[in-house]
């Protein structure tokens, strides 16, 4: 869910004004929840030890089992649970809260939606979301009751928006989107963590692929069938196997301590996938190779085949050369603090002309880790969906980074902000599922380079996502944009509006999978025609 949707949740914030657990607690400390309030509101983002500390209150101790918190923490976690307060950010996985009228816009704290309306819409939404569902399914995925999704579901339904619908060899009605296109042919691989949305409500996947999972954590290791923490594989829309992983951070080593095959699966089709897949996690943990162990039926192709390609051995790891970057300022005038400063309300007629809702759509398709380069001021970071599990946010631009840093925090993804030019990514090769290119290409001071090094720290089966300004396919608008393209670009801190993007991507080893045409509305002629599709790096 992103920021914008925060106001669908004030019924559930309502419910748990007490919080969800320790609720005795919180109501016992009515007047510690002033005092916290009161602290973040001087402090700022704050942890609970934080605010503990300069409550003086509580004196530190060590922790023990999961739950021993101090009252601090569980006040907290209640005023957070209620939205009075809500996260800044995250390190690690300690919660920084903050007054959630400093996080929030205020048009997202100003809309206010009836209880029913938001029922209905997050029952839709899940339901979209699945494809075709149970009521049970539905319920699950936000969360809801039976007495809450019941009623909205025949709402949806009187409405036309829900058709329902018969699965064979499934016990109860199901429900499916209007006007959804079925079949649909899913292809693609993902190590799913098991907490995946996909496969956390056990009785679907069981429906679904027949694929019995439990998380055995809190399993007796003698009595584990499987292992501590496995993750399912996805391969081409079934689930095919399932691996049990650990990181030797020390050693360097992404460990496979099982791997298991599911009935009817190939291990010579599996084992290839799977293996990319494990790559590509050992990269991103910053691991430099892949260890299998004998434990699973597997687990012997598995091993064969990264043995074969060497994906066991250390990959080559990103080693910055040449001169230091310096900041875009002091390779720039100081127009740059001024045209960040600017950016924003300059772009504001195009943004509500269409061009947000074409960043939308492009960004639908991001999944995974992202890297955004050329972040600029972070006009995409509220639009990323639920499919995305980390966000890194590259911008050369110190003016622009700043303004960046201050935005982030309304990302409902975590997300990291890298003072980085595209032509030199500070990162490993294959560190991430989707990269992410808006209004940047044609300002990039190399073309060729940041492709390379796009396509480098894309993981195999990764792509990226463009929406750029074009050189015009009209002769007339063509010779404007030739014209004026020296004082554009100087006006635009580089912006160059003539450049070939397609055939820079063709010539640059990217195979364009899809693209469309866009006019760019309420902007400058010679920027208007805009691109905006999915590319992925060719084969080496």
């Amino acid at each position: 869910m992103s920021v914008e949707d925060w106001p669908l949740l004030r019924w559930r914030m309502r419910e748990y004004v007490h919080g969800r657990w320790g609720t005795e607690i919180v109501k016992k400390n009515a007047r510690l929840a002033e005092d916290i309030v009161a602290a973040v509101g001087e402090l700022g983002p704050s942890t609970a030890g934080q605010i503990e500390a300069h409550l003086a209150g509580e004196r530190a101790r060590r922790k023990g089992p999961w739950w021993d918190r101090s009252d601090t923490k569980w006040v907290a976690e209640a005023l957070w649970s209620s939205g009075v307060l809500t996260t800044a950010h995250r390190m690690g996985f300690a919660r920084h809260y903050d007054l959630t009228e400093r996080v929030l816009p205020p048009h997202v704290l100003a809309r206010e939606v009836d209880d029913a309306e938001a029922l209905r819409e997050l029952t839709l939404r899940a339901a979209t979301a699945l494809g075709v569902g149970t009521e049970a399914d539905i319920r699950d995925y936000f969360r809801l009751r039976p007495a809450e999704v019941r009623p909205a579901l025949a709402a949806l339904v009187d409405a036309g928006e829900l058709e329902p619908v018969e699965v064979a060899g499934w016990a109860a009605p199901a429900y499916l989107r209007a006007g959804q296109i079925v079949p649909r042919a899913e292809r693609g691989t993902a190590l799913l963590c098991p907490f995946d949305p996909l496969i956390f409500f056990r009785p679907r996947v069981e429906r679904l692929w027949g694929f019995e999972y439990r998380i055995e954590i809190y399993t007796p290791a003698a009595k584990r069938k499987y292992g501590y923490y496995v993750w399912p594989f996805l391969l081409d829309g079934r689930l095919v196997g399932r691996v049990d992983l650990k990181a030797d951070r020390a050693a360097g080593v992404l460990n496979v301590v099982g791997a298991f095959a599911e009935p009817g699966a190939e291990p010579a089709r599996t084992a290839p996938a799977l293996a990319g897949e494990l790559r590509t996690m050992a990269s991103w943990l910053g691991l430099g190779s892949v260890n299998v162990a004998d434990h699973g039926d597997l687990a012997a192709s598995l091993r064969a085949y990264i043995s074969r390609r060497g994906l066991n051995e250390t990959r080559r790891r990103y080693v910055p050369t040449g001169e230091p970057l310096q900041p875009m300022e002091s390779r720039m005038s100081l127009y740059s603090h001024v045209f960040a400063r600017v950016y924003d309300p300059f772009l504001a007629l195009g943004e509500r002309s269409g061009m947000r809702e074409l960043r939308r759509e492009t960004l639908a398709a991001a999944r995974g880790r992202v890297l955004e380069v050329g972040a600029g001021t972070g006009l995409n970071v509220q639009l990323y969906p639920g499919t995305v599990t980390g966000i890194t946010l590259a911008e050369p631009d110190s003016p622009m980074a700043a303004r960046l840093r201050r935005r982030v925090s309304q990302s409902a993804h975590p997300v990291e902000v890298v003072q980085a030019p595209a032509e030199q990514l500070p990162f490993a090769d294959g560190s991430f599922d989707t990269v992410v290119s808006t209004l940047v290409l044609c300002t990039v001071a190399d073309m060729a380079a940041s492709l390379r090094e796009i396509a480098r720290v894309l993981a195999p089966g990764g792509q990226l996502l463009f929406v750029e300004h074009v050189r015009a396919g009209h002769d007339r608008l063509l010779r404007w944009q030739e014209r004026l393209h020296e004082p554009w670009r100087r006006f635009a801190c580089g912006c160059h509006c003539n450049r070939d993007t397609a055939v820079a991507l063709r010539d640059n080893g990217f195979d364009i999978e899809q693209v469309q045409e866009h006019r760019w509305r309420r902007m400058p002629r010679i920027v208007q025609p805009l691109l905006a599709g999915a590319a992925s790096p060719l084969p080496a």
